[in-house]
């Protein structure tokens, strides 16, 4: 398993994004450049990356349910 993060992270990282089946997709995200009002004057704000992790319908549905199920299984309901 530590295996399996370490390269998830590495993925990330450079940019890219994992999808694991019936669990959900890591992946990098670029927030936008925005202007902020700080200390009496206006600042640029520039872009970032971050991480993020979004559940797949299975992992949600299943959570909500109190019971393990797939995507597909998640779509029938």
């Amino acid at each position: 398993f530590g295996n399996a993060m370490t390269k998830i992270k590495d993925v990330v990282a450079k940019g890219g994004s994992v999808t694991l089946s019936d669990v959900g997709i890591f992946k990098a995200v670029w927030t936008p450049e925005r202007t902020a009002f700080r200390n009496g004057q206006y600042i640029t704000i520039p872009p970032v990356r971050n991480a993020n992790f979004d559940l797949s319908l299975g992992f949600q549905k299943g959570t909500k349910l109190g019971q393990v199920m797939s995507d597909t299984e998640a779509a029938l309901l």
